[in-house]
């Protein structure tokens, strides 16, 4: 991380420590921050997080086959937490989107990292009736292939989200085990965010995606999932612009899933 860089992270990122409960009340907004939760039992809830804006994108050539930017900040970061429960939160990037930017070496100069990112071994997470809205790479469950430690780790379930154009990642899991039910798809045609694809299976991760709805027109069946490397998906209840979905597994000749989820049907 550069200097100026680290200035910013200075002002910007908070930690939660353990046992801790945020309630949000009266509109409550965080704008430009990056909350961290790195802690056990905690729970943050009615916040509307907006624009973790990184004054100073770092190139990576090696990222992608012509090189990418990338930004230092997530809205919510669950780094190693567990127990952690978000509950009717909103996140999005706000007014300050990335396409206004321009773009350097042919890339887009992006300021925005993720939404909510799950990483370095967090684990028992649970999201709920969240939005996540006006965005590119949206949430990462486990954030390197490398991290062979968060094998066993990254449980997490995620229900009832209002999922709102949105390029990718919705999400992209490495290692985890991942419950994904009852959640909500949308994207338009006018957005200038441009779907791409929802789940994200990469290496050695489990998916269950279970009766979530797509209302995405440009999407076909082959958009629901990108193979990263991972090679367990279990569907079954998905719809996809009214009609039903199930077999993507199939589809994309993966194997099912090696967990049981366990839930409660309301939060």
């Amino acid at each position: 991380m550069i200097r100026p860089q680290k200035s910013q992270a200075k002002q910007i990122q908070y930690k939660v420590p353990s046992n801790t409960t945020i309630i949000g009340t009266n509109n409550a907004k965080i704008t430009g921050g990056n909350m961290i939760i790195n802690g056990s039992n905690v729970i943050v809830r009615n916040i509307t997080f907006e624009n973790a804006y990184d004054y100073f994108p770092q190139w990576d050539p090696t990222d992608g086959a012509s090189g990418n930017w990338n930004s230092q900040y997530d809205n919510l970061t669950v780094n190693g937490g567990s127990n952690v429960w978000l509950n009717h939160n909103q996140f999005s990037d706000g007014s300050p989107t990335d396409n206004k930017n321009g773009s350097y070496y042919g890339r887009e100069y992006q300021h925005h990292d993720g939404l909510v990112d799950i990483v370095n071994g967090a684990n028992n997470v649970t999201l709920s009736y969240n939005q996540l809205q006006n965005h590119d790479k949206s949430m990462n469950i486990g954030n390197s292939d490398s991290k062979t430690s968060d094998l066993g780790k990254l449980q997490v379930t995620m229900h009832h989200k209002h999922f709102d154009n949105l390029i990718q990642r919705q999400p992209r899991v490495r290692f985890g085990k991942v419950h994904i039910y009852n959640n909500y798809y949308s994207a338009t045609n006018s957005s200038i965010y441009k779907f791409m694809y929802a789940f994200g299976l990469g290496k050695q991760s489990q998916i269950y995606a279970q009766n979530n709805t797509f209302d995405v027109p440009t999407a076909s069946i082959n958009d629901i999932v990108k193979v990263f490397g991972g090679t367990n998906f279990t569907d079954n209840g998905n719809l996809l612009n009214g009609k039903q979905v199930d077999g993507i597994s199939k589809l994309t000749k993966l194997n099912p899933i090696t967990f049981s989820p366990n839930h409660k049907a309301s939060l």
